[in-house]
């Protein structure tokens, strides 16, 4: 994230800390810094807050469930509760990157990601979707 774009956001939405841009890789880039250190997913995320750009692997991942919920380690949630039975029961939109049996079967490349909507929600984020294009903002 730029810091024009970092001090944007934090003046037009009278943000208290540093935004946080987070990009999903299925190679390491060249041009970025891997970190320095293991940490947890959390304090990597304080860590960018203080600025530094950074890249990290399931090397530098101290925390199981960091790893697990960022799809960097094959025990990510399977499907049919993550995806199917939490938004049903919560109501709430769920994502994931699916579970080492289920990416295979439902031919999930390197960059799939899944997104759950309950159904009662899906004519009102449809309509929001519609009028967010319909805005210069968001071209199609």
């Amino acid at each position: 994230m730029t810091s024009e774009t970092r001090g944007g956001l934090k003046r037009l939405l009278g943000l208290e800390r540093e935004p946080v841009a987070l990009a999903w890789f299925t190679k390491a880039p060249n041009d970025i810094a891997k970190v320095e250190k293991k940490a947890r997913f959390c304090a990597k995320l304080a860590l960018a807050a203080q600025g530094p750009c950074f890249y990290s692997t399931i090397e530098e991942e101290e925390c199981m469930g960091g790893a697990k919920y960022c799809g960097l380690h094959a025990d990510a949630g399977p499907i049919c509760s993550s995806m199917a039975a939490i938004p049903y029961l919560t109501g709430k939109v769920a994502y994931g990157f699916g579970d080492v049996g289920s990416r295979p079967q439902l031919k999930l490349g390197p960059d799939g990601v899944m997104v759950s909507i309950p159904g009662s929600d899906l004519p009102r984020i449809v309509a929001n979707l519609e009028e967010m294009r319909s805005k210069d903002a968001f071209p199609a």
